[in-house]
């Protein structure tokens, strides 16, 4: 149960924060780039993502709800790694990035996740 929870607010956290910067970029509606003046956390956004991990909790069943959320987080760590990996390059140049830890390391990190994901993926077939 505590897995699950943490599951929840793990999702609650990141889903309002990236739907927030999408907001930020005009990549989703701009009420949701709005901020409480009192705590300047994104409430719009943690609200619809709230509302919204109820209504697959309600009608989504749970193993089905943990493997999807498995899939997302780890789909969403290997994007961020891969965009960290873009900026190094573009620091450092496509050739001195080799060099530098601050390339190696969220390249690793990406391939790692992606290889969770395929091992997963084979795993329920």
């Amino acid at each position: 149960m505590v897995a699950v929870l943490n599951g929840v607010l793990a999702q609650l956290i990141m889903g309002s924060r990236v739907l927030y910067g999408m907001a930020g970029q005009n990549n989703a509606p701009k009420l949701f780039h709005q901020v409480h003046k009192k705590y300047r956390t994104p409430i719009l956004a943690t609200l619809a993502i709230a509302i919204g991990i109820v209504v697959l909790a309600i009608f989504v069943p749970i193993v089905e709800l943990a493997n999807t959320t498995s899939y997302v987080v780890i789909s969403v760590f290997t994007m961020v790694n891969l965009s960290q990996t873009k900026l190094a390059i573009n620091d450092y140049g496509r050739k001195k990035c080799w060099g530098n830890r601050k390339f190696l390391l969220p390249l690793l990190a990406a391939l790692l996740c992606i290889v969770f994901l395929v091992y997963k993926i084979l795993a329920e077939l």
